[in-house]
């Protein structure tokens, strides 16, 4: 390809901490961190409290149910 106006890709820097939650069941999940994994109760307390939902949307501006 010549004389096309391609513009630079730019460079992916990844978020310092990246975090996920999967939740195995009512009780049970697993979080990875960027430090360690966590595999149990703990885990799945955090997530079954709301999915996240509360949290997303107060980002999102909306009022939490």
């Amino acid at each position: 390809m010549s004389g096309g106006k391609e513009s630079k890709l730019a460079i992916y820097e990844p978020q310092s901490s990246p975090k996920i939650i999967v939740s195995l069941g009512r009780q049970d999940a697993v979080a990875q961190y960027s430090f360690t994994t966590i595999i149990g109760l703990v885990p799945g307390m955090i997530k079954s409290k709301d999915l996240y939902i509360g949290k997303t949307r107060k980002k999102m501006g909306l009022q939490p149910k």
